[in-house]
């Protein structure tokens, strides 16, 4: 037992040391031309560059995953070996390859590489319906095209190709502006960061593209223009957002007045005899007749909308209306509970009810049994963020 222990010390020492002296030749020696034997350098890092590779594999399928970090960062060796490979090319061989082209190709499948992961990890650890995921297919896909028209015009930039600069510079802008355009005007709410990364890039491929025009005539024309056309932009979007604001608000206004309006109120005070009166008799939902009608107490709708009532559950026992579920405006509601057990044992019931257009809204009841009869007491609506 103890010379296992001490041979497994031994092997992790070994393996330790071996793991370093392959990380440190794969990372320094890229920048180490001209130090040492380049033969035995490039053998060597080959060789680190090779172990690291398969050591990543291995890696990968025995780690488990528990964050979106984490589940990216064990998968980035991939990029890093691209990095230190492009390092070590440039510096070792006589190639126009230079570190603009790296830069180049590390976004060019850095961006897809990073998109894919995010999707994948969501499709493992999230429950997501099949609009949802055909959204983020979708959303992935326009994010990786625009950051490779970016990234088009970086290379195309420092390469000084005039005609693809202002093309793919062109482009990139114009994707920019919609999506700040779209996300003004759009019901759907987008990231800050993701607004402020479109505007600077926005506002810094225009600026590039001007100031690159070789005739300073045409410049201030284009800068006449160009700043026209945002004013317009900006004054379209502001009076779009302006009508949205409008809309959402007279919109929310329409929804706040069909929203049922109904309070509880003392049964003894009720006068049945009244055409504003209605028996409203709650079965259970899977229809059994087990037990007797007992009177929970009263409710009046006012005069506001009408209420419709979808169920009530008591102490998670579904009880649905027995005939008509609509009540119009000012009528007092006997409300009647075919139960098995006895009330006076129930801690909680809930009323769901709908709006006019259907919109669900769920109440808290409150109750008291006193001299064998029961009488509620309070309605509350129970909001989403309870």
């Amino acid at each position: 037992m103890v010379k296992r222990k001490v041979l497994k010390i031994i092997w992790n020492t070994l393996y330790s040391i071996i793991g370093l002296s392959v990380f440190v030749i794969f990372v320094v020696l890229p920048f180490m031309h001209g130090k040492f034997n380049p033969l035995i350098s490039q053998i060597a890092w080959y060789l680190s560059t090779t172990l690291i590779i398969v050591h990543s594999i291995l890696l990968k399928e025995k780690t488990k995953q528990h964050s979106l970090i984490t589940f990216i960062s064990d998968r980035s060796w991939f990029l890093i070996v691209i990095f230190f490979t492009s390092a070590f090319v440039i510096n070792y061989y006589d190639t126009g390859f230079d570190w603009y082209w790296a830069i180049f190709i590390l976004i060019a499948i850095g961006i897809p590489f990073t998109a894919i992961n995010i999707l994948s990890y969501n499709r493992k650890n999230l429950i997501l319906t099949d609009d949802q995921i055909k959204n983020s297919h979708i959303n992935i896909s326009k994010a990786i095209f625009f950051w490779w028209f970016i990234d088009l015009f970086f290379i195309s930039s420092v390469k000084q190709w005039m005609t693809w600069v202002f093309i793919f510079g062109g482009l990139s802008m114009l994707i920019v502006f919609y999506n700040l355009a779209f996300s003004f005007l759009a019901n759907k709410k987008r990231n800050k960061l993701f607004l402020l990364q479109d505007f600077i890039l926005g506002i810094g491929i225009t600026i590039y593209l001007i100031y690159i025009v070789p005739d300073q005539r045409l410049q201030t024309i284009l800068l006449t223009v160009v700043s026209a056309v945002y004013g317009g932009m900006i004054t379209l979007v502001g009076i779009a957002w302006t009508i949205k604001e409008n809309h959402n608000t007279n919109r929310l206004n329409y929804l706040k007045g069909i929203k049922p309006l109904f309070y509880a109120v003392r049964y003894n005070n009720v006068n049945y005899t009244n055409e504003s009166t209605i028996r409203m008799g709650f079965v259970p939902e899977d229809k059994s007749r087990k037990g007797s009608f007992v009177i929970l107490g009263a409710i009046r709708n006012s005069e506001k909308s009408e209420l419709i009532i979808n169920k009530l559950t008591i102490d998670d026992i579904s009880l649905v209306p027995e005939f008509e579920n609509v009540i119009e405006k000012s009528k007092v509601i006997e409300v009647s509970v075919l139960f098995e057990r006895d009330l006076s044992t129930c801690k909680d019931a809930f009323l769901y009810v709908f709006d006019v257009e259907g919109n669900q809204f769920s109440y808290r009841i409150s109750f008291i049994h006193e001299n064998n009869e029961h009488e509620i007491l309070k309605i509350k609506e129970v909001l989403s963020d309870e």
